[in-house]
C-alpha cells in the first residue's frame, strides 16, 4: 500500500467499503483461518475456546486487515519461537478503560465483544507503548511505522478500541474491542 493510502486509513477516510451486520463468533473465525494460513511455517497457536454470538455492524475487511496487521507484528516479535494466542469475550467500558487504549479519548457506553491476539515475543518497553500508533514510528529495523496506525485509523472507523497490555521479555496482548449492536442478525 503506498504511503498516501495508509496516511488516509490512519485518517479514517481511505475506504469505501460499507458496514455491514455480523456476528462476532463468524468474524474471528474468519479471521482467525486466515491468521492461521499466512503466518510463517512453525508459528504455533492456541485458540479460544468461548464462542459469543454477538451481532456487530463493522466494514469486515478493514477488521481483517487490522487484525492481520496485528498478528504480522506478533510473529515478527517471536525471534526465538513461542505461541499465538487468540482469545475472545465480552467486555464493558468500566473494563476497558483500565488498560491502557487507544484512541486514549475513547469513550462508549455500549458492551463490546473483543479478539486478543497475545504473543511470547519480546514485549513492548513502558516508555514506547504510548508511542506505538505514531505515524512513521518504528522499533523495526525493517519498516515503515504505519501498521499499527492504520490499525488505530480503523479502528476509530468502526467506533472500535484497541487495549494493549504488555510485558518486556514475556509479550503483548492487543484486543480490539468491537462495540455490540444488538439484537438478531435475522430482525
Amino acid at each position: 500500500m503506498e504511503i498516501s493510502k495508509l496516511l488516509l486509513t490512519y485518517l479514517g477516510v481511505s475506504h469505501r467499503e460499507s458496514f455491514a451486520e455480523v456476528l462476532s463468533s463468524e468474524l474471528f473465525s474468519s479471521i482467525i483461518s486466515l491468521i492461521e494460513a499466512i503466518a510463517p511455517q512453525g508459528t504455533s497457536f492456541r485458540k479460544c475456546s468461548e464462542h459469543h454470538e454477538e451481532v456487530i455492524s463493522v466494514k469486515g475487511g478493514e477488521i481483517t486487515v487490522l487484525l492481520s496487521n496485528i498478528a504480522t507484528n506478533a510473529w515478527e516479535s517471536m525471534t526465538e519461537g513461542g505461541a499465538i494466542s487468540f482469545g475472545c469475550g465480552i467486555s464493558h467500558p468500566s473494563e476497558i478503560i483500565k488498560f491502557t487504549h487507544f484512541p486514549v479519548d475513547w469513550a462508549d457506553s455500549r458492551k463490546h465483544v473483543y479478539l486478543e491476539i497475545a504473543d511470547e515475543g519480546c514485549g513492548i518497553e513502558p516508555d514506547v507503548l504510548p508511542r506505538i500508533f505514531d505515524p512513521f514510528f518504528t522499533t523495526k529495523f525493517i519498516g515503515r511505522g504505519m501498521g499499527l496506525p492504520v490499525c488505530l485509523g480503523i479502528a476509530i472507523t468502526n467506533s472500535c478500541v484497541i487495549t494493549v497490555s504488555s510485558n518486556p521479555g514475556k509479550g503483548t496482548a492487543f484486543r480490539l474491542h468491537i462495540p455490540v449492536t444488538g439484537g438478531n442478525i435475522d430482525e
